[in-house]
């Protein structure tokens, strides 16, 4: 299994369209085009290849439009196909996306994730690993996200978790927008 990352530009538009109709095929909307346009964003996406095939992509963007602030960044629009599943693209993509957030001055780095997924939250909150995997539970960088509890990311009727990495440790966190204070 050969194993390619690399940021997107705009000849990759058409695998992008590929790899979108594929995901909608699988259940998932996170990607239509009225909420990811890889030629319009603040951010950068990756792709993941396995053996030329485009497995998987990962967004690192500004979080203005979600928290009113430009100097945080969000990891979102992750998707793996099930053909793929298991191949610990999201952990082998995570240093792309921070990278990427410390080369364009970011102050913190987060992701969310549904509540209601107990299963996914349990690993994001480094309560439970997946066996065989060790070396990306270990990760430091992976392991140096932590769940803010005091926050949810909300939108329209989904309520999401949050969990972050500062990347400058002085910075004060006080988000607004999507982001509600559960204090």
């Amino acid at each position: 299994m050969n194993i390619t990352i690399r940021g997107y530009n705009p000849t990759d538009r058409q695998l992008i369209e590929d790899f979108r109709e594929k995901t909608f095929v699988e259940g998932n909307d996170s990607l239509t085009v009225k909420k990811y346009d890889p030629d319009n964003l603040i951010g950068q996406t990756f792709l993941f290849f396995i053996d030329d095939d485009l497995a998987s992509i990962s967004v690192v963007e500004s979080s203005i439009k979600y928290t009113q602030e430009d100097n945080t960044a969000r990891i979102c629009r992750y998707h793996i196909l099930k053909q793929y599943r298991h191949c610990n693209a999201g952990f082998r993509m995570l240093p792309y996306n921070v990278n990427w957030a410390i080369e364009n001055n970011y102050k913190l780095i987060y992701w969310t994730h549904n509540v209601n997924n107990r299963a996914l939250n349990a690993m994001y909150q480094h309560k439970r690993r997946m066996p065989n995997k060790q070396e990306f539970f270990d990760d430091p960088l992976y392991k140096s996200f932590e769940m803010h509890p005091n926050l949810r990311f909300v939108t329209g009727d989904v309520t999401q978790y949050v969990y972050a990495k500062k990347l400058d440790p002085d910075f004060v966190w006080t988000p607004k927008g999507k982001m509600i204070n559960n204090l």
